[in-house]
Order: structure tokens, then C-alpha cells, then sequence
């Protein structure tokens, strides 16, 4: 998004799955999230959700992303000189690096954060509350307690928007059913395993599908809105799924920093007119806990930029 296009009053849902790989996203063939765009192979600028969300959330963007995660600058003319003569020019764009909730709640927007990730509520309370105090929902301790957040999140997030259709919405969800313990979509999970690595794979790749599977329910609740919608589906970092090496976190000494634990998927897409999609609920499956799908043509997509 431009920043000149904030006023407008575009919404943004942004769906983040935890440690999700680039290989088995790509593997898992999620057809309802690619109805959005392209995916393209980025690299997280964290190997964990602390770092790595920290960053996002003052809009830098995973390397290889453009100049901004969720608004570029102004874009600016830039001269060619040589000698004292200008002999071309070249537009760029600027970045913009300020705390993205703040910055959209500032510019009227209703700012959601829904996760049951116990890292950023950690990081909320050790910064005195800088998170929670610029969102105005903050949805995160309740979960906590939930075998599968999910399909409560989904729930609470299209409340949230119904209660506030008078503004434009800034959202981001990070879901947890593609980190350990994976949850493979009929309410069963799965503990990484080093040892067994190609079981791993597994049991994240079913996960991806459950969050295929439930993702038209975000295009679903902001069609409500009827304001034109940006939506992102990305991973904060990626997993390492063997070895000594295995996992994402910074304080084991044998953790490997290689592709595995930085490639990562992103999505971008734009819903301009909601009169040009259909989206229709249907009844939860043993894969669907909070179920709809898209029906007929697919939603008609802007390019971003």
C-alpha cells in the first residue's frame, strides 16, 4: 500500500503462520490463499518470533520485499547528475519505519492483534505494555489456555470487525498450527521430533492445509467491510526439522542458520470490489473448524503496488 492511499480508508489483514517453511507451503499447493496473488520466496529478518515480528510490525518487510511490509513513502524524484547537469531522473520509493499500529491507529483505523504465541505478550509486558497499548483489540492471553486457537481467533476477529465497520481495520494474526505442536486440522497435534524429520515435514504440511483450508474465513469477515481490502499471508521464520540443529531458537547452541530456517512464503493481494467475489460459509469438515470457501469466480485481485 502507498501511503498516500491510507486515507482512503483501505483495510489490512495480514495472516502470519508461525515457522511455516517456504518448501512446505509451496508443497502443500494451498489453492485459497494463492487466489490472492503470486507467492513469492522471501527470507525472514528473524529466525524467531520475537525479532522477526518486531521488525515487522515497524513495517520492515522480509528481505527481498519491496521498501515496506505494510506501506511504502512518498515516492520521491531522484536526479542523475552528471557534471552540473541533471540528465535523468528516477522515482524511488521511501521508507517508512514507524510502529505500524501506532501509525494506523493515529490515522483512524480500528488496529487488531489476535495470537495465542506467548512470545509477543512476553515482550508486551517486559516493554511496559508497547504492543497492547496501540492496538485496540489485543487478543492474546485468552488463548492460551485453547489445545487450538484458531477457530476462536476467527470468531473474535469477524466480531471485531462487525463491531467496528465505521472504520478501516489494520489486523494481523499470527497463527500457531504450523509451529510445534503442529496441529494437523481435526483438532489432533504433533510434537517435533528431530529424529524424525520426514514426519515433521509431515504433520507441518497438514497444518499448511488446515490454514488453507480456513483461510477464505478472513476474506469472508472483511467482505463485511465492503471497503477495499489488502490482504498478506506470510511466515515470521522458518524450521529446522532435524538434527542437532533442529528448531528456531537462538538460545540452543547447535541451532543451524541456513535456508531451511529463513525461506518463507509471501502472499500480497487486493480485493477492490467485493461486488466481483462471491464468498459463501459452508458447513464446518473434520479439516474446516470455522469453514467457508470461495464459490464461482474468484475474487477480482489489484496488484499491491
Amino acid at each position: 500500500m502507498q501511503e498516500a492511499e491510507i486515507d482512503k480508508g483501505i483495510n489490512v489483514c495480514c495472516v502470519i503462520s508461525d515457522s511455516l517453511r517456504w518448501d512446505v507451503f509451496v508443497n502443500s499447493k494451498p489453492v485459497n490463499i494463492l487466489k490472492l496473488g503470486k507467492v513469492q520466496k522471501a527470507h525472514s529478518i528473524g529466525n524467531s518470533t520475537g525479532t522477526a515480528m518486531h521488525g515487522y510490525l515497524m513495517n520492515y518487510p522480509p528481505i527481498g520485499i519491496g521498501k515496506g511490509l505494510f506501506v511504502h513513502g512518498n515516492p520521491e524524484h531522484v536526479p542523475v547528475v552528471e557534471g552540473d547537469a541533471v540528465v535523468a531522473k528516477y522515482k524511488r520509493w521511501t521508507e517508512l519505519r514507524k510502529w505500524m499500529p501506532r501509525y494506523f491507529r493515529e490515522k483512524g483505523y480500528f488496529t487488531i492483534w489476535m495470537s495465542a504465541n506467548p512470545v509477543p505478550m512476553r515482550v508486551d509486558r517486559e516493554l511496559g505494555g508497547a504492543y497492547r497499548k496501540h492496538f485496540n483489540h489485543w487478543g492474546a492471553e485468552e488463548y492460551l489456555d485453547l489445545p487450538v486457537a484458531t477457530p476462536q481467533i476467527i470468531r473474535d476477529l469477524e466480531l471485531q470487525v462487525n463491531m467496528n465497520l465505521d472504520k478501516p481495520i489494520f489486523s494481523v494474526t499470527l497463527l500457531l498450527d504450523t509451529h510445534s505442536p503442529y496441529h494437523d486440522g481435526d483438532g489432533t497435534t504433533h510434537l517435533i521430533d528431530p529424529s524424525q524429520p520426514n514426519i515433521n515435514y509431515e504433520h507441518q504440511l497438514r497444518a499448511m492445509k488446515y490454514v488453507d483450508n480456513v483461510f477464505p474465513n478472513f476474506i469472508n469477515i472483511f467482505s463485511k467491510t465492503k471497503r477495499p481490502t489488502e490482504f498478506i499471508f506470510m511466515s515470521d521464520h522458518g524450521e529446522n526439522l532435524e538434527g542437532r540443529g533442529w528448531g528456531h531458537n537462538s538460545f540452543r547452541s547447535a541451532l543451524t542458520f541456513g535456508e531451511e530456517l529463513f525461506a518463507i512464503p509471501f502472499v500480497r493481494g487486493r480485493i477492490s470490489d467485493w461486488s466481483r467475489s462471491k464468498v459463501h460459509m459452508v458447513k464446518d469438515t473434520p479439516h474446516n473448524d470455522s469453514g467457508s470457501v470461495l464459490n464461482g469466480e474468484d475474487p477480482c485481485m489489484d496488484e499491491a503496488f
